[in-house]
């Protein structure tokens, strides 16, 4: 899976109002069932280089692939992100992959690049990981992708290693906390309680 567990089922995940950069605002929800027909047209939207950054394919079937990966099950979770008008703007998704690991993908709309979803929803399924007993998180990327590869290595020092053409990235889940105090949210926002203070700006 290209840029990324266990137990609780849909709304077990942070969820609540987040602001972006530009003060925008989207609100963050457990993925659902239900999500499935918004999801295709989320995905049926995104620009061929968005496609092709997260599935490493730009001819992608949206219909085949918003069942993928909004299939719910024991080993898996996911994460939307909506605006003011309830439609999704943003996707994560968490699989685990046995013996502590699972992986991590996430795909954000374009005209939302560089406003800090990525990072919040990066942040929230590694908390959600850790609370399922996770403890170290990978995603592929493809080398292009710097903006993808950025948020993870100044986000959360993720390790990264070339392999058959992509990047493989790796990070242990407790490092959402670092990516938390490094990329603080607006003081008005609601944070987990051992979200740090920081002046940086999110990705």
């Amino acid at each position: 899976m290209a840029a990324c567990s266990t137990g609780a089922g849909p709304g077990s995940a942070p969820a609540g109002q987040v602001l972006l950069r530009d003060g925008r605002s989207v609100a963050i929800r457990a993925a659902e069932s239900s999500d499935l027909p918004d999801l295709r047209r989320f995905l049926a939207g995104l620009s061929l280089q968005a496609k092709r950054f997260r599935f490493f394919s730009g001819g992608v079937d949206p219909a085949r692939i918003a069942g993928a990966i909004g299939a719910t099950g024991p080993d898996r979770f996911g994460l939307v992100a909506l605006d003011r008008e309830g439609r999704i703007v943003a996707h994560a998704l968490c699989i685990e992959l046995g013996a502590g690991r699972a992986e991590i993908a996430v795909e954000v709309a374009d005209d939302l690049h560089g406003q800090g979803l990525g990072t919040i929803l990066l942040e929230r399924l590694a908390q959600e990981a850790e609370r399922r007993g996770v403890r170290r998180l990978v995603a592929e990327v493809l080398p292009e992708n710097r903006e993808m590869l950025e948020v993870f290595h100044d986000g959360f020092d993720a390790h990264v290693t070339f392999h058959e053409g992509v990047d493989r990235v790796e990070f242990p889940v407790a490092a959402w906390r670092l990516a938390a105090w490094r990329f603080p949210l607006p003081p008005s926002e609601p944070r987990p309680a051992d979200r740090g203070k920081g002046d940086a700006n999110r990705r």
